[in-house]
């Protein structure tokens, strides 16, 4: 501390203050002499002070600048680990900034679920309380069944949004139909881009009217964020409907889709012809997306076995398309006015028996131990129902997976549904229930409790009876619907044309037991006012008029076709059918009606159902042969347009070659006139896959006789080198068994 002191200055200046001091005190006068030599002596000891402190200023600027030195160093050694540190951080700042927009962005689409909906709602009608507690109570009350979503008072406009869904159905029809959207111009046909933006523009104008009544202009209350959100519901939507058609029309230009619309609109010529199949887009259960082969037979015949298409069905290919493009009208419209419903009446999109459906489907999941099969299948059903809402239908497909409750008591459908349309839920539901979690297995009491708690909760839902009870009502009208019962089966599910219903009736017990001036009553009134929905009769259980039904009902089920109306030549079949082809043939929804049926009238479903396929067996082939077999040669008779019955086998061993030492394969042989196809049959709950193992004329193949002690089998022997062996009847005549194979 010292080296840094101006020491001798301050030495100096003592001793010239104690000499002056003295001299002041003992009035000493000191001499000139002597107070210059005090001058100097101070002069010098500055001088010494100044040398002395510069050099010690100079060592310690060397000592303090080889510290800098020494930090620079430090510095330099570690600038790689503070690059590499904050690299880290860059990433983890990178890292957590995506996990938060992903957050947001799950967070945008939670808004458009049903519980967000009436979660936000919810918030909105209790302002007065502090925002965040009100979001936390209600979401810990989101979980509990006992929670409903409050009534909407905008619920009661829904009937005459779907009145005016209708009418401008018909007046876009008609439109379409006189070609009032296009003019024709030198260069051709143009589109009248204002007529377009003014029939739109007054639609979205009538839908607002309705929900806003009393507001001179419902539209300007709107606000952007509601307004994106609806038109991105809306493009989803119509992209989805597009795809629902049989071709790849989402690739065509909006020119070829009108054109292909008007076809579709001058086929059906008048509205009334065309109904049915608008009908479909709104109230039945559309196919939906394609999930099969492209090839032309396996989409006609995926389309055509959908009964969501079979309505009256004379036809097959173009007119099939015909039905829906003409059911795209309805999706068109119902798309537009939905979607600006929902801006001032969010829950419209969950007030629908699609969605009811769909949640009641998931619910009974959750309630039941289902098998994996069929929980593909719920799956699939949920892939494939027409919500009004595609954010819905990820939400439900979510809680399906996670196994939880969709909380259907929410939705109040007995509130939201029509009758009908509840009768509709109830039916499908049944039918998942019978066909994917009943059919052949033993239920044990655990499991056959909880199926009876998850019915009587579901029928007070719905406020539907599942099975059938008292019925107040007497013979005749309970007859009567019998006979309504059994032609809207025919029209449903067979194909038929109201004008073809005398035809068919006429060999059932039920419409015989009916008076002569009564059945022409009742066809007058089938004709006019077709019932295109089928629903199992409410008559008297275990009653012989229920026993007459359901036998009829299985002898309809079990008639050949219905399938494919409109047949090909054997000819084209030939061409059509080329080996390594592979089909997947939907399931037939005539044995899932059966066991609905059945099950509601508390008969037993697989009695019924073995009744059905014992009559289509023998009406195909003249013998018993397995389920599948007989379902997979219908399709393939139905195809070709030959007379019955035709040579069907199986257990058939297939091998690529003669000398192919594989084990062979077990596949089916029928014989199509003039033309021989083997195949194989994979079953699955959803659908049949067919594929083609070998084919050609029958005059190219080279059948030869394994005879032997017991029976004789059937060698065909392809032109492919593929070779199929038949097994023979057991102590029969071999040419007797295969007479209509071996025959020229």
């Amino acid at each position: 501390m010292f080296r840094r002191l101006p020491v001798f200055s301050l030495i100096t200046a003592v001793v010239a203050a104690a000499v002056l001091l003295t001299s002041a005190f003992a009035h000493w006068d000191i001499p000139e002499t002597g107070q210059g030599a005090l001058g100097f002596v101070i002069l010098a000891s500055s001088l010494a002070d100044a040398v002395r402190l510069s050099q010690t200023t100079r060592k310690s600027r060397s000592g303090q600048g080889g510290a800098d030195d020494d930090s620079e160093a430090l510095a330099l050694l570690k600038d790689d680990e503070l690059r590499q540190w904050l690299e880290e951080q860059t990433d983890q700042l990178r890292s957590e900034s995506k996990r938060l927009a992903d957050r947001s962005l799950a967070l945008q689409q939670w808004m458009q679920f049903p519980d967000a909906i009436a979660f936000r709602s919810d918030s909105d009608h209790n302002g007065a309380r502090n925002r965040t507690d009100s979001r936390v109570d209600d979401r810990d009350r989101l979980p509990k069944e006992a929670f409903t979503i409050a009534v909407d008072p905008l619920a009661s406009h829904d009937q005459a949004l779907m009145k005016l869904i209708d009418a401008k159905t018909r007046e876009l029809f008609e439109n379409i139909k006189n070609d009032t959207y296009r003019e024709k111009t030198d260069a051709g046909y143009a589109f009248k881009t204002e007529q377009i933006r003014d029939d739109l523009f007054q639609l979205v104008s009538d839908v607002a009217a309705i929900y806003r009544p009393d507001d001179p202009a419902p539209l300007l209350r709107t606000n952007v964020e509601a307004i994106s959100r609806a038109t991105g519901r809306a493009s989803l939507r119509l992209l989805v409907a597009i795809e629902s058609l049989p071709v790849s029309l989402a690739t065509y230009d909006f020119q070829s889709i009108y054109k292909l619309v008007t076809q579709a609109v001058k086929t059906f010529g008048l509205y009334k012809s065309a109904k049915p199949y608008l009908d479909v887009a709104s109230t039945m259960w559309l196919a939906g997306r394609i999930v099969i082969s492209t090839n032309p037979i396996t989409m006609a015949a995926w389309w055509a076995a959908s009964k969501a298409t079979t309505y009256g069905a004379s036809k097959l290919g173009q007119h099939v398309l015909d039905q829906q493009a003409v059911g795209l009208i309805r999706q068109l419209v119902e798309i537009v006015a939905i979607e600006v419903a929902s801006i001032y009446s969010p829950m419209v999109r969950y007030r629908d028996v699609h969605w009811v459906y769909g949640v009641e489907l998931v619910h009974l999941a959750s309630q039941l131990h289902l098998s994996e099969a069929a929980k593909l299948e719920a799956m699939r059903q949920l892939a494939v129902l027409n919500f009004k809402d595609e954010y819905g239908r990820v939400a439900l497909m979510r809680q399906l997976a996670n196994g939880a409750s969709s909380r259907p008591a929410q939705y109040r459908p007995a509130q939201s549904l029509s009758p009908a349309d509840r009768t509709i839920v109830a039916e499908k539901l049944e039918e998942f229930l019978l066909t994917h979690v009943l059919t052949g297995a033993k239920l044990s009491r655990n499991n056959a409790e909880k199926i009876e708690q998850w019915q009587v909760a579901t029928g007070e839902r719905l406020e539907i009876q599942f099975r059938a009870g008292q019925v107040d009502a007497d013979e005749k009208e309970q007859r009567q619907r019998a006979v309504w019962a059994l032609a809207s089966f025919a029209l449903e599910h067979l194909g038929d044309e109201p004008d073809a219903l005398e035809a068919t009736l006429r060999s059932t017990q039920v419409w015989q037991g009916v008076h002569t001036d009564t059945q022409v009553r009742y066809l007058e009134r089938l004709i006019e006012q077709p019932p295109y929905l089928y629903h199992p009769p409410e008559i008297a259980p275990k009653s012989a008029l229920a026993a007459e039904f359901l036998s009829d009902l299985a002898s309809l089920a079990a008639r050949l076709g219905g399938m494919i109306a409109e047949v090909d030549s054997a000819k084209e079949a030939a061409t059509r059918l080329t080996v390594g082809q592979i089909f997947e043939m939907p399931r037939q929804s005539r044995e899932s009606v059966l066991r609905v049926t059945a099950y509601f009238l508390r008969s037993d479903p697989e009695v019924v159902v073995g009744q059905c396929r014992k009559l289509r067996s023998e009406s195909l082939i003249g013998r018993q042969l397995p389920p599948e077999v007989v379902e997979s040669g219908a399709w393939l008779w139905e195809s070709s347009g030959q007379p019955i019955p035709v040579p069907l086998f199986h257990q058939a061993k297939w091998t690529s070659q003669a000398d192919d030492q594989s084990a062979p394969k077990t596949a089916a042989v029928i014989r199509l006139g003039d033309l021989l196809v083997c195949y194989a049959i994979d079953p699955s709950p959803a659908n049949l896959e067919i594929q083609i193992l070998s084919c050609c004329p029958r005059a190219e193949v080279r059948i030869n006789k394994l005879a032997g002690y017991i029976r004789s089998d059937c060698e065909l022997v392809f032109p492919d080198r593929s070779v199929v062996v038949l097994p023979g009847s057991t102590f029969g005549s071999y040419d007797e068994w295969f007479a209509g194979l071996v025959s020229a």
